[in-house]
């Protein structure tokens, strides 16, 4: 190849892997810290927040006065601007009491370890009070870094935390499930130094697409406070993206709680809202149920903006005890529309054996990332936004078009569009008359 070439292509290459269109095909995943030679405190199970399992936890704990520490290191320094996400749970401690909380990167030197900006501090942190529930930090670290520590710090009360993992997310050419389900957060939120009451329990079972199997959310009788669910998914979606939730109420109407607003579910791309929640009068809301006869519901909203989770949530009603089934949360792709053309327009109704060949299936405005496959049955015909089937003969067809989105392992239902193919005319039949 002529040098000249071989410098255009590389052009060419670093041009497409800077274009926004490349950036919105690029999947990620997690990168979690391993490895940690140094916790101080009170530190159980201090294995369980390096382990890459995001369920497993380590525990810090103060008694009465003192700190505790936890460090999750990677296997690599990670550069500078990386956002660093932690996985904790909230205190069990007194409501209303403000401990000393910190989250900080660290860099590894050969005087020890060294702080990085920024420190996520109490002022930050305030929403992890007065409750008990999981959630997920983020912070980027000014300067290149090793790991991450939490620490914990008190004086004259007993307290505790969860530490689930430290990561990062990073570029990857592997194919990942992009719909699939990488974790779940839950717990009670409620308004500061109110004692709400509420519980999520089981809650993998509503991503564990088992119909019959359900997160229970219960908020007792109460004034205040909320209980929620949130779904994170392997990656960002696309939008105009859809999510599913299949939902049953043990004591009163689905329905009545979208009325009257204690149940929401608002889209997120990562802390930032998605959109308004999704209430009864959402544009494309579908809500329907699952059988005749059945208690759980089928709630179906397309979500203009990408997306990467939802949180489910049931607000506190006084007097009343608050029961909710999430039996699964899943994300949707919207199925592609195929256009029938013949000669390039569109083609009504049934296409004469001679222009068989003029016949063109057309995905209506393709996805960018996203390559379409043709199927006539069975048989792989071809990939393309657009394909001319091969009929030779008269007679009905169907064929099939499914998408794979850049760089995910599924794909989604295959489409089916079907036309017939008439003989040609014969030659007219003439009945001569003679005239009387």
């Amino acid at each position: 190849m002529p040098v000249g070439c071989s410098i255009l292509l590389w052009i060419c290459c670093l041009l497409w892997a800077a274009s926004p269109a490349h950036a919105q095909c690029q999947r990620q995943i997690r990168k979690y810290a391993d490895e940690h030679q140094y916790n101080s405190g009170i530190v159980t199970n201090p294995n369980a927040s390096i382990d890459k399992n995001i369920t497993t936890y380590s525990t810090l704990s103060v008694l009465l006065i003192g700190s505790a520490s936890q460090y999750m290191e990677f296997d690599e320094r990670i550069p500078a601007g990386t956002r660093a996400y932690v996985k904790v749970s909230t205190f069990n401690g007194l409501v209303g009491v403000l401990p000393s909380f910190t989250i900080q990167a660290y860099v590894n030197s050969s005087s020890g370890r060294t702080p990085v900006a920024p420190k996520l501090e109490n002022a930050q942190l305030l929403g992890l009070l007065n409750g008990d529930g999981s959630m997920e930090l983020s912070f980027v670290p000014e300067q290149a870094f090793d790991g991450v520590v939490v620490t914990i710090n008190g004086v004259g009360l007993g307290y505790s935390m969860k530490v689930y993992d430290a990561y990062i997310y990073r570029n990857t050419t592997a194919f990942i499930a992009c719909n699939g389900v990488v974790d779940v957060l839950n717990g009670v939120s409620p308004a500061l130094n109110i004692a709400a009451v509420g519980s999520v329990t089981s809650p993998w079972n509503a991503v564990d697409t088992d119909p019959v199997s359900a997160a229970v959310m219960k908020m007792d009788v109460n004034v205040g406070g909320s209980v929620y669910e949130t779904v994170i998914f392997n990656t960002p979606s696309v939008a105009g993206d859809s999510v599913r939730i299949m939902l049953s109420r043990p004591n009163g109407s689905l329905l009545d709680l979208l009325v009257l607003g204690n149940f929401s579910v608002q889209p997120y791309l990562g802390s930032t809202p998605v959109g308004p929640a999704i209430t009864s009068a959402s544009a494309g809301l579908q809500l329907r149920l699952l059988a005749p006869g059945s208690d759980v519901n089928i709630l179906t909203a397309a979500i203009a903006g990408s997306f990467d989770r939802v949180e489910i949530k049931l607000n506190a009603v006084a007097g009343v005890l608050l029961l909710l089934n999430v039996h699964d949360v899943t994300r949707l792709s919207p199925q592609p529309v195929v256009s029938f053309l013949l000669n390039g327009s569109p083609g009504p109704g049934p296409v004469c054996i001679t222009q068989a060949g003029n016949i063109q299936l057309s995905v209506a405005s393709p996805e960018a990332c996203a390559t379409y496959r043709w199927y006539n049955g069975a048989t792989s015909i071809g990939t393309g936004n657009s394909i001319q089937p091969s009929v030779t003969t008269t007679g009905a067809y169907t064929f099939y078009v499914e998408a794979q989105r850049t760089g995910c392992s599924n794909t989604e239902t295959r489409v089916p569009v079907s036309f017939t193919v008439v003989p040609k005319a014969g030659p007219p039949a003439l009945t001569i008359q003679n005239n009387p």
